[in-house]
């Protein structure tokens, strides 16, 4: 009697514990946090989980601060100083009758540089045109961050509907295999054509498999980029992007100039180096600077010498001439001016490569955009063929293999649709990056 109640209290505890776990698995599902995002918020979430970008906007900030640095020599230098001595040997001859053992001395001594005659004004430029290339270097890591995630976004779009029809394609062969069923039953149906459908509804499940791992695989990419919890669920608010409008090419290649970051930056990196050819050159004129000093010393046979102090003040201009530097400011010289020439040639030849990929895009963008409606046609009539085929089969008229023949043409149409989609929402996206908002110029 022990035994059983021992068993019935084991089976109850069973319950409970199941009880208990299948509940914490329901909650647990109904907690689960669902992301909705449309392209915008992925670009919200991307620009906010960018280690990227906050580097650069701590490049910016030292930026900021080496232009302040250089700023700081229009400014006086204000120096001070204190010193206690004890003159512990000196020969005893006449010069030395008036040394003390002890000397004291406290001082403050200002400069203030007249001019430079280039080279400050030339340092304080560069500062400011780094600062301005820093920007731009920021502004193209952000362009490259929108670019990158909406191909993300569009990817991960691209694989969800991949996924769906292969999964409609594998329902749709089922529906066949339910035709023969229903055949068998009014008459005969060949050994042949059971085992013929059966294997083409067998050779879907794989690729229904691999489209969810497409699927997975693409939105665990999404979700590391937008720096989402990995439990969590996404949902689309968008699909893809495009317009059937004209574009407007040749605002397309001005805005090229004046939008795209990295080629800006190309520019002003060219001022950056015309200001560093300013300060070499500079470098062989004077400098003049004013100084003005107050000095409180004395000297006295104490330690803590108590007698003999006095102020001694001094004023005056000094002029630093640079004279002979065995070659050092000419190599400097050349080696700016070189920069500058290496300069001026990336940037020429980046608005070339990027010009030609830009028309490329556009190119592309143009034809893939005329191969919608065909694409849109091909599927319509390859769902008709198919629903007149499994007419067709369920009274006998043509076989499976007719059957599924019709059927892989509207799978394979529906997933050559999705592919024109997919790729001129990618280029839409690569225009943009290249010129700005492509509303602006797609008319």
């Amino acid at each position: 009697m022990e035994s059983i109640k021992k068993m019935k209290i084991l089976k109850l505890f069973s319950v409970v514990l199941i009880f208990l776990v299948a509940t914490t698995a329901i909650y647990a599902e109904e907690e689960k946090d669902i992301v909705s995002l449309d392209v915008e918020t992925a670009i919200i979430f991307a620009l906010d989980a960018s280690e990227a970008l906050r580097i650069k906007d701590n490049d910016i900030a030292k930026k900021d601060s080496q232009h302040s640095e250089a700023c700081s020599m229009l400014y006086p230098s204000v120096d001070g100083s204190v010193a206690w001595q004890k003159h512990y040997l000196y020969p005893n001859i006449s010069s030395t009758a008036s040394v003390r053992d002890y000397t004291f001395s406290a001082g403050v001594t200002a400069t203030q540089i007249i001019t430079t005659f280039g080279k400050v004004s030339a340092a304080i430029g560069a500062a400011e045109k780094g600062k301005e290339v820093t920007v731009f270097v920021r502004e193209g890591v952000k362009n490259d961050i929108i670019y990158a995630t909406k191909v993300m976004y569009f990817n991960a779009y691209f694989a969800k509907r991949t996924l769906d029809l292969v999964q409609e394609s594998y329902h749709r062969a089922s529906q066949n295999n339910d035709i023969l069923k229903k055949r068998s039953e009014k008459g005969r149906v060949s050994k042949h054509d059971n085992i013929k459908i059966m294997a083409d509804l067998a050779a879907r499940v794989p690729v229904v498999n691999n489209a969810n791992a497409e699927f997975s695989s693409a939105m665990e990419t999404l979700k590391t980029h937008l720096d989402v919890g990995k439990g969590s669920e996404m949902e689309f608010l968008e699909g893809y992007r495009y317009d059937n409008g004209d574009i407007d090419k040749e605002s397309l290649y001005n805005a090229l100039d004046t939008s795209y970051p990295t080629l800006k930056a190309l520019y002003e990196t060219i001022s950056l180096y015309e200001e560093a050819v300013k300060g070499k050159e500079a470098e062989y004129l004077p400098t003049v600077s004013a100084f003005v000093s107050l000095k409180h010393a004395g000297n006295s046979s104490k330690y803590y010498i108590v007698g003999d102090m006095g102020n001694y003040g001094d004023v005056g201009v000094s002029v630093s001439i640079p004279i002979f530097s065995g070659g050092k400011r000419k190599q400097q010289l050349s080696q700016a001016r070189l920069d500058k020439e290496n300069a001026v040639l990336s940037a020429q030849k980046m608005r070339k490569d990027l010009t030609l990929e830009l028309e490329k895009s556009i190119i592309e963008y143009e034809e893939l955009l005329k191969s919608i409606p065909s694409n849109e046609q091909a599927v319509h009539l390859a769902e008709e063929t198919f629903i007149l085929s499994q007419d067709l089969f369920a009274s006998g008229q043509i076989s499976v293999t007719d059957l599924n023949d019709a059927e892989f043409m509207l799978t394979n149409q529906k997933l050559k649709s999705e592919m024109t989609l997919f790729k001129v929402s990618v280029l839409r996206a690569k225009i943009e990056m290249f010129t700005g908002a492509a509303d602006d110029y797609i008319r």
